[in-house]
């Protein structure tokens, strides 16, 4: 494996349980804002903090997966590095010695980025409108439903608004379709800048 981990465009590293010690076998540790070929779990999580702190849990638990029987594992991290967020796929696999006891954890990183934001935003056009940028009905219904469900703190009230926007039909009519756009856009304006960012 570290002959592949030369050629490979993932980041890829060996975890010794008996030392806890990392060694990253190609220099694509760099792009996660690491600087060290070789360091213990202490220091990983020390040099994570640093970076993202919500990710040590996620990396604890990561190395954790050598106790587990469960061989093979796979995991997204979050963490802020090279100046932006990063979303990484981190995998995992046990190696056994003879007495089937987990001696070395091998592993990869991929930068998944990219492909996380173009679902992200895939999942956002879904739920919205793009004329007005509002929530589209599915969406909406949605929130709704879920706001009917949940338990509500004391003194808190969930509000339902209908807006209707009189004489809608002339304004598409007399003045065409691109008019009554123009109008539902800057009515979808007015609204959020008059509500909160999460109504």
């Amino acid at each position: 494996y570290r002959i592949t981990a030369r050629e490979s465009d993932l980041c890829v590293f060996t975890y010794d349980v008996e030392t806890e010690q990392i060694q990253f076998l190609n220099d694509k540790y760099q792009n996660l804002g690491l600087d060290q070929s070789e360091l213990s779990v202490p220091v990983l999580l020390r040099k994570i903090r640093e970076i993202n702190p919500e990710t040590c849990s996620v990396i604890r638990d990561i190395f954790a997966r050598v106790d587990s029987a469960e061989a093979l594992h796979s995991q997204k991290v979050k963490v802020w590095a090279g100046g932006r967020m990063r979303y990484l796929q981190v995998k995992t696999t046990n190696l056994y010695d003879e007495s089937g006891k987990v001696s070395r954890m091998v592993g990869s990183i991929e930068d998944v980025t990219d492909m996380e934001n173009d679902m992200l935003k895939l999942q956002k056009e879904a739920r919205t409108d793009l004329l007005t940028g509002a929530m589209n009905r599915a969406a909406g219904t949605s929130a709704i439903n879920r706001m009917l469900v949940q338990e509500l703190h004391p003194g808190c009230v969930n509000t339902f608004a209908i807006v209707d926007l009189d004489n809608f039909k002339m304004i598409n009519d007399t003045f065409s379709h691109a008019a009554g756009d123009r109008l539902l856009t800057q009515v979808g304006a007015l609204l959020r800048s008059t509500f909160r960012s999460d109504d």
